[in-house]
């Protein structure tokens, strides 16, 4: 005697227990409270591939996950792309826990403008210390989710110094899912708090500590992805993932800058 899948339509035997066309189980129940809490901690939690057992792989193992992934151990770890998209969504709801700035009277907060008599110099200037606060109030509030829109063009700079490797530029991608994800979690949950809790903030100086730490982590990431061993291939990886942050610093900054200087050409003030 034979039954139909309930998911996908396929004839099951009396022996089967899971649907070996789309693999749910044979039997469903009506769902409950508790089923949605125990898909919830199985979802996080699972021995194969929860989230928790990813972070603890991405932290001793880092490189060696993402290559295994795409090795095609696609049930051993936690999707990228989930893992990705859970990163963001926690970026984005610790936004809203961030007080705003109140608004600055540009005219009483830089002195230096009531020196300047001509009235069409002092607009302009005027203008520049506006528009490089709104830069700041910006750049500070959503710097973590400019770190994640910067994923498509670091698998790029990557791709591009590997591009002899048996990778195609999604499988870097891929890759930094999992190494940007990690290291922005890191930043968000650890050491900005941390941050905060010793300094009162992020200072110049603990910002550059965390590129640092970045550096040294998505160095060591990259030669375990490629898998190549010896100085020269350690060397490589280091230098490229230098490159790479200081691509992003340097595009980043441009635009800063070119939007303070004139609003982008006046289209944005």
């Amino acid at each position: 005697m034979s039954t139909q899948c309930l998911n996908c339509g396929a004839e099951l035997k009396e022996s089967y227990h899971y649907c070996p066309n789309c693999s749910q189980k044979k039997e469903t129940q009506r769902i409950h409270f508790h089923d949605l809490v125990h898909d919830a901690v199985h979802y996080f939690t699972h021995a194969d591939k929860g989230i928790f057992q990813l972070l603890r792989a991405l932290v001793i193992q880092n490189g060696f996950v993402a290559r295994e992934y795409l090795d095609g151990k696609r049930k051993r770890y936690f999707p990228p792309l989930n893992f990705y998209l859970i990163v963001a969504t926690v970026m984005v709801l610790s936004l809203t826990t961030l007080k705003n700035q109140e608004p600055k009277d540009t005219a009483k907060a830089y002195n230096e403008l009531n020196n300047i008599s001509d009235p069409v110099k002092r607009h302009k200037v005027m203008g520049i210390y506006e528009r490089r606060d709104k830069a700041l109030q910006f750049t500070s509030k959503y710097s973590n989710v400019l770190a994640l829109i910067a994923l498509p063009l670091i698998a790029l700079v990557y791709w591009l110094f590997y591009v002899k490797a048996r990778f195609n530029y999604v499988e870097h991608m891929i890759a930094g899912m999992y190494m940007n994800g990690f290291t922005n979690l890191f930043y968000l949950l650890i050491f900005a708090p941390l941050a905060q809790l010793l300094v009162g903030g992020q200072t110049t100086k603990y910002i550059f500590i965390y590129f640092i730490i970045q550096f040294i982590y998505c160095g060591i990431f990259y030669y375990r992805f490629i898998n190549r061993s010896g100085t020269a291939a350690l060397f490589k990886s280091f230098s490229v993932s230098l490159v790479s942050i200081l691509i992003w610093a340097l595009l980043t900054t441009s635009a800063i800058s070119l939007y303070i200087a004139n609003g982008f050409w006046g289209l944005i003030q």
